[in-house]
């Protein structure tokens, strides 16, 4: 099989489901943000197969509906109303996901993504939500980035596990074939026969599908505690896709003039990682969507999935200084590490940090090891 059709097939993939995935569900009030983006579409489809007393949907636009479920149109910002109107579960999906326009758009994305979490959970426990689970993504891994959507997204994360609703989770993903914006900005310049713009040459990615997304939050509901927040990933994500060679398919197949050409990175996609990221001891045993510190504590709820709890040394008070909120919530997250995993972590991390961002992430690291 080639790699585009390889890629292509990925959307079909499912998770084995564990036994009794959804029940706590059943009977229940259940509110999605974002139901009408390709996740939260998908996630009422599953939903409504599970019995729930009453299903509804907060968007900011219009989209495929799904049958019996209860469509509000308002911005996550201004949830509160909704929000009385008393809910078992809320499954927070809405954001803005696009990496590029989140950096051309830094207000409306840390507005949507930062505060749009702040007022989901504050009314959720203003209100007496008992289960909340937030769609996070795999970029959170990173205990700092630059790049403004991951910063939102692993902010956000800290908020959910501040949180004081009862039980608490969320999931992270990473390239959902479903809606992928690389694949569709693929297709619009192969069929305009203009050049392929590729970041690199030799690209690699994990993918999965909408079906997988939906059921990792069930199951990221199903499993919610009464203890720390937990985030859910899969473990075995397959074999990454190999860009280049997909590209190439992709334009031979759909019979496009265009040419590939390799432009460097955009902004908004951070070129390299921190190079402490994983620790080859754990790296393997676990889901390419934990970290090297996340792993210390990870453990597999059920078949197929890994988690881990959200653990911050210090609460963290979101100004909407981004880079600063950040940082904050970085030094909060190592400071919860043990001492000895950080000097290992820093060990790994130490002689290949080249740049100042990861300069100053291997002090704070540093200094949590002692």
């Amino acid at each position: 099989m080639g790699e585009y059709a390889r890629f292509l097939e990925i959307g079909q993939r499912r998770l084995p489901q564990p036994p009794r995935t959804g029940e706590s569900l059943a009977g229940k009030r259940v509110l999605v943000t974002g139901g009408t983006g390709c996740i939260g579409t998908e996630l009422l489809r599953q939903l409504a197969r599970l019995g729930c007393r009453e299903l509804a949907c907060l968007a900011n636009r219009s989209g495929p509906e799904v049958e019996g479920v209860h469509y509000w149109r308002g911005d996550i910002r201004d949830i509160g109303p909704l929000m009385a109107r008393g809910w078992d579960a809320v499954f927070h999906t809405a954001a803005q996901r696009d990496p590029g326009l989140a950096e051309r758009q830094q207000r409306l994305t840390i507005t949507t993504n930062v505060f749009g979490m702040a007022a989901a959970l504050a009314s959720a426990e203003r209100h007496g939500v008992e289960r909340f689970v937030y769609a996070s993504t795999g970029k959170a891994l990173r205990p700092f980035s630059p790049d403004t959507y991951t910063a939102t997204k692993r902010v956000a994360e800290c908020l959910l596990a501040q949180s004081t609703i009862p039980r608490r989770s969320g999931a992270r993903f990473t390239h959902v074939v479903d809606n992928s914006i690389i694949h569709e900005r693929l297709l619009r310049w192969a069929r305009a026969g203009e050049p392929i713009r590729l970041h690199a040459d030799g690209i690699i990615f994990y993918a999965q599908s909408a079906i997988e997304s939906a059921q990792l939050l069930i199951g990221a509901a199903e499993h919610a505690g009464t203890g720390a927040a937990e985030i859910h990933a899969i473990r075995d994500l397959g074999i990454p896709v190999d860009l280049t060679a997909m590209t190439a398919e992709m334009i031979h197949d759909l019979g496009s003039s265009s040419l590939i050409q390799v432009v460097g990175y955009d902004s908004g996609y951070e070129e390299t990682p921190f190079p402490g990221l994983y620790d080859p001891d754990t790296a393997f045993d676990h889901s390419p969507l934990i970290n090297a510190f996340e792993a210390d504590t990870a453990h597999q709820p059920y078949e197929a999935v890994d988690a881990f709890p959200l653990r911050f040394g210090r609460r963290v008070e979101v100004s909407g200084d981004l880079e600063a909120d950040s940082w904050r919530v970085m030094e909060s997250a190592v400071a919860a590490v043990r001492p000895e995993l950080a000097e290992r972590i820093a060990d790994l991390a130490r002689s290949k940090c080249t740049d100042p961002t990861h300069s100053r992430m291997l002090k704070i690291i540093e200094e949590q090891g002692g």
